[in-house]
């Protein structure tokens, strides 16, 4: 339990020194770009859970490929990323077709996307999921899941993984403060409001849920593939199949099914949780009783 708890306290004081620097490096760059003080905010505790991750991962001797899980050589991490990409948007097919076919999902009709636009968007989510699978998969399924496992075994590294996985998805605030009114509290401001969400949990706990299976079919699909490069591949196939379809679409929350969603991207929910159970199911066969691994509690070094 002892790992777990560090890496939520290294969380915990990325979210602190990342609230403290989000003023002054706005005030710096803000004459450079037109970057908002609340997308950075969003990112300061990113930014500095990054700067010091050396610094977390050594003494736990996880700063290694095999811990991080970028023990495959080369060119078959490049491959297993690139097949995951597809078998990311796969496996959001099914789900989005339910979603158009229950009229949860509508299509706009206001669509007017050249060739041009296309390939400017599908450019700009193929980067923006294959950078969060990065970073997101290199934390929680490399670094955390080999922490928890080293220790206690491959059910905790699930369970423990996921359940942080998922926790972090609902820190943030829709809370805005006048440009004027900016200082070098302001972040810390945001970030005491930030858990918010937390305070109606019923408001939350379908798409909870489903985040919560999101983390434990990737880490089955860590287990199983030896490495994150497949779990960075399916995770940005996802990020990449819900950027696009919201492009073109829209939820209507007076559906009859419209439940089946949950608020916190109005895709994830309960039906979601039900196909990535399936999916989980379906991966511990093959990857455990299956044979995939010879011993789902072996140690890694």
């Amino acid at each position: 339990m002892w790992p777990f708890l560090i890496f939520v306290s290294y969380l915990a004081a990325a979210y602190i020194l990342g609230a403290l620097i989000e003023y002054p490096v706005y005030a710096l760059i803000k004459q450079y770009t037109d970057i908002s003080f609340y997308t950075l905010a969003g990112h300061g505790f990113m930014l500095v859970g990054l700067a010091g991750l050396y610094f977390l991962l050594k003494p736990l001797n996880l700063n290694n490929k095999t811990a991080l899980g970028y023990a495959l050589p080369k060119r078959q991490f490049i491959f297993n990323v690139m097949s995951g990409i597809g078998l990311g948007i796969l496996i959001m097919v099914p789900l989005f077709v339910c979603l158009f076919l229950l009229d949860i999902r509508l299509f706009k009709s206001d669509i007017a996307l050249n060739l041009t636009d296309w390939i400017s968007i599908l450019f700009k989510v193929l980067l923006s999921g294959v950078l969060i699978g990065l970073i997101e998969e290199t934390f929680f399924r490399g670094a955390l899941y080999s922490a928890i496992n080293r220790h206690s075994g491959l059910w905790s590294a699930i369970v423990l993984s996921s359940l942080l996985y998922a926790l972090l998805h609902f820190v943030d605030t829709d809370l805005k403060i006048p440009e004027e009114e900016l200082n070098w509290f302001s972040g810390l401001l945001l970030l005491s409001h930030s858990f918010e969400q937390f305070l109606d949990p019923g408001k939350i706990f379908d798409s909870f849920i489903a985040l919560i299976f999101v983390g434990v079919f990737l880490t089955l699909v860590r287990v199983g593939s030896k490495g994150i490069a497949l779990c960075i591949g399916i995770h940005a196939g996802w990020v990449v199949t819900i950027k696009t379809v919201k492009k073109i679409s829209y939820t209507d929350t007076n559906a009859s099914f419209a439940y089946l969603v949950g608020d916190y991207d109005h895709v994830i929910g309960m039906l979601a949780t039900i196909w990535l159970v399936f999916l989980s199911i379906i991966t511990y066969f093959i990857v455990v009783r299956k044979g995939s691994i010879a011993n789902p509690y072996e140690t890694e070094t």
